[in-house]
């Protein structure tokens, strides 16, 4: 197989409309909180003469994370499952290398998988394209990370041992409220290490070396939590430092809590001052919902359907989508005879920008810890979604 060693601008755009579609916000960041530049569309392998870059993530809401790290690497091709390609509606969204999971292939969604994942990789590598893994091979909502997989080790290991400079990037996604609509996503970005392949008569690392490294890698920068409850404090104390200062870095804070647990206190109450003016946004908020109701009805109706808080928005955003753009001519026809209407749509497109800044100051203020999430599994069939998601 011959990979396709950068993501398309159609893609590129897709992936785009889908991260803004979902987050208000997404923002990148080192583990310390400072802001971290993106690659540009023209730094590649090739332009640049650098290694190929091999950029590997944790995994926290399944596929929308790559919308995370396409924002950090705009071009970088991921390793996905093929259930991300199975119809026409879905390659029109997302593309990559498209590899069967164990899962993948107990559903029969094992349809045009490369038949070896850790060869497909490895030349992506070998021609100068730029890839991203996930080690630990699926997401789910935890305290901690899944088991991390050797398949990324050993496409690494491949390439290094033919004498191929790599740079390994780790990253990790963060989101203060994974199931809410227009809320907070931050990618947080390790330093890069250049990995030196070996030359004649050099020996190669050995294939725990490197699975060891990547793991340490993305384990310092990814929610990593013992117990569900420092899981739930991290979360608060990140909570606080971003109401007090909300440029600040969620995930920075986060990981700041994570390591010193005593360190964190609720999110304190937003000022009655803010949530009056807040108020204002209340005609924009009205007119999205009195011209936007289907679209917003769709996204919770799909919301409802996901059987994980990993996969709340991937299925709110994949089934609004397609009720956005079939209602999009309809405004468009409406707009042209009452062209009054546009006033509405402008209001519509303020609060669709405040729509998550408003939510955030009410549900901060009134519960402190988290926002209601109805639509997440309960404890009981917590074990049936583990093994869904294994």
């Amino acid at each position: 197989m011959k990979p396709t060693t950068r993501l398309g601008r159609w893609h590129r755009s897709a992936l785009t409309l889908l991260r803004q579609a979902s987050w208000r916000r997404v923002r990148l960041f080192d583990p310390h909180g400072s802001p971290v530049a993106r690659f540009s569309v023209n730094d590649t392998a090739s332009a640049t003469g650098r290694p190929p870059i091999l950029i590997v993530s944790g995994h926290r809401c399944g596929a929308f994370d790559g919308l995370l790290v396409q924002a950090f690497h705009p071009t970088a091709v991921t390793l996905l499952s093929t259930q991300l390609v199975a119809n026409p509606y879905l390659r029109l969204l997302f593309t990559g290398i498209p590899i069967a999971r164990p899962q993948d292939r107990a559903r029969g969604k094992d349809s045009g998988a490369v038949p070896d994942a850790v060869a497909a990789a490895a030349e992506q590598l070998r021609s100068g394209g730029d890839l991203v893994m996930y080690p630990e091979g699926t997401s789910t909502w935890s305290h901690s990370p899944q088991p991390f997989h050797r398949g990324t080790a050993a496409a690494l290991r491949r390439v290094l041992g033919e004498g191929h400079d790599v740079t390994l990037i780790p990253v990790a996604p963060h989101y203060e409220r994974p199931t809410d609509w227009q809320s907070r996503a931050e990618l947080v970005v390790g330093r890069p290490l250049t990995l030196r392949g070996s030359r004649p008569g050099e020996s190669k690392p050995t294939l725990s070396e490197l699975a060891e490294l990547i793991e340490a890698r993305v384990r310092e920068l990814s929610v990593d939590s013992p117990t569900p409850e420092t899981f739930a404090a991290a979360r608060r104390g990140a909570r606080a430092r971003i109401a007090a200062d909300p440029e600040s870095s969620y995930a920075a804070a986060f990981l700041r809590t994570q390591r010193a647990p005593a360190t964190e206190s609720a999110a304190p109450a937003a000022p009655w001052s803010r949530r009056v003016l807040s108020l204002v946004a209340i005609p924009a908020l009205a007119a999205l919902v009195a011209l936007h109701w289907p679209t917003l009805l769709a996204g919770w109706i799909g919301a409802r359907a996901a059987d994980g808080r990993n996969v709340v928005m991937l299925h709110r955003i994949l089934t609004a989508l397609p009720v956005a753009a079939l209602t999009l001519p309809i405004h468009l026809a409406l707009a042209v005879q009452w062209p009054w209407l546009l006033i509405g749509h402008a209001l519509a497109v303020i609060g669709f920008r405040t729509w998550g800044p408003v939510r955030d100051l009410w549900i901060r203020a009134d519960d402190g810890v988290d926002a209601p999430e109805p639509s997440i599994p309960a404890d009981n069939s917590r074990a049936r979604h583990d093994e869904r998601h294994r």
